[in-house]
């Protein structure tokens, strides 16, 4: 969860909760201004990955990134790598 939370950190893409408050399975990010959750769900599903929407009020502005099961440091690299391009 904190590799997840520092390297999106590093695209813009902040936690939506402080450190102490986080789940170490499921974080929420704040959606990069001009990114929807829609473009951003689309581009990571055709690389592969699932996110999931903010739920209520937050739907518009907020993804969830979920770290759990067999993922290898190679799971991590991948998505990192899809992140990349679907945020330039």
């Amino acid at each position: 969860a904190r590799r997840v939370a520092d390297e999106l950190a590093g695209f813009g893409v902040l936690p939506l909760l402080a450190p102490a408050e986080r789940s170490c399975v499921l974080c929420a990010f704040r959606l990069p201004s001009g990114t929807t959750y829609e473009s951003l769900h689309q581009h990571l599903k055709k690389d592969g990955f699932i996110i999931y929407a903010g739920q209520g009020h937050l739907a518009d502005d907020v993804c969830r990134i979920a770290n759990m099961g067999d993922i290898r440091e190679s799971d991590f690299d991948r998505l990192f790598e899809s992140l990349r391009r679907a945020l330039a």
